[in-house]
């Protein structure tokens, strides 16, 4: 949903700049392809960061008494409602200000792939006989080279974006209520079986927090886990993606 949002959001912003601007769709400078990225990136992260903290918590949860988490949801509803609840409607844009350092990430991918499809283009021009139009194969090329120096450049907002958006929120506990009148043996044997829950502080108290303490603890290198990973997962996503959406364009 998150990329039909985005493209939708891209192909108008960039559409409507050029049209301003007095140039050809197909051939927009830099700053247009990096205005329209930008503006497309900011409107989807608006709309869909809460289901990226419900899905992160949801994937990361546990039940099991040795992983058990502090949060467990049975379904997305029951996820929304326990959230706003227990922690405020405001845990649902936890990851929003490191999300916006993935604006970085697309500032630096869509620029990149509209000059690598402008540079592939006149190659075919070039030839005899020229071809006007880009195969499947350049917009393959295009895309995962885009995707991979952008993924390499600005992955590290990944790690913090999911490890803030994991940490639980909870200032406070709900004491289940005790149902039987006080100072009877019921009520005291209640009590004692539904203790106060100390509350869990957040580890991380922010985004530069959590670089610091993410680097004194684990190192630099835990800024690039699961890299390699992630390339091979959202490389292809990603080619294919700009594919359809060349296509839908033409």
């Amino acid at each position: 949903m998150d990329r039909a949002i985005w493209f939708a959001a891209y192909n108008y912003i960039k559409t409507g700049l050029a049209k301003s601007a007095g140039v050809d769709v197909e051939n927009t400078t830099t700053a247009i392809n990096l205005m329209s990225s930008i503006s497309s990136s900011l409107l989807c992260m608006s709309i869909v960061n809460p289901l990226w903290v419900i899905r992160t918590r949801m994937m990361t949860q546990s039940n099991f008494p040795e992983t058990k988490t502090s949060y467990y949801y049975t379904s997305v509803p029951h996820a929304v409602k326990t959230i706003i609840k227990d922690e405020g409607w405001t845990a649902l844009y936890k990851g929003f200000f490191p999300s916006l350092l993935g604006i970085s990430h697309v500032a630096v991918q869509f620029p990149l792939y509209e000059k690598f499809k402008v540079i592939l283009k006149r190659q075919e021009q070039s030839k005899d006989p020229p071809r006007k139009d880009l195969t499947a194969y350049h917009i393959f090329l295009a895309s995962s080279a885009s995707k991979i120096i952008a993924s390499t450049i600005t992955y590290p907002h990944e790690v913090l974006r999911t490890r803030l958006q994991t940490q639980p929120n909870i200032t406070h506990i709900p004491v289940q209520p005790n149902p039987y009148p006080p100072h009877t043996l019921a009520a005291k044997i209640h009590d004692l079986q539904n203790p106060p829950q100390p509350v869990q502080k957040p580890k991380y108290r922010g985004l530069i927090h959590a670089v610091k303490v993410i680097a004194r603890e684990e190192g630099m290198t835990a800024f690039y886990k699961g890299l390699s990973t992630n390339l091979l997962r959202t490389v292809p996503a990603s080619a294919f993606s700009l594919w359809t959406y060349e296509v839908l364009v033409q």
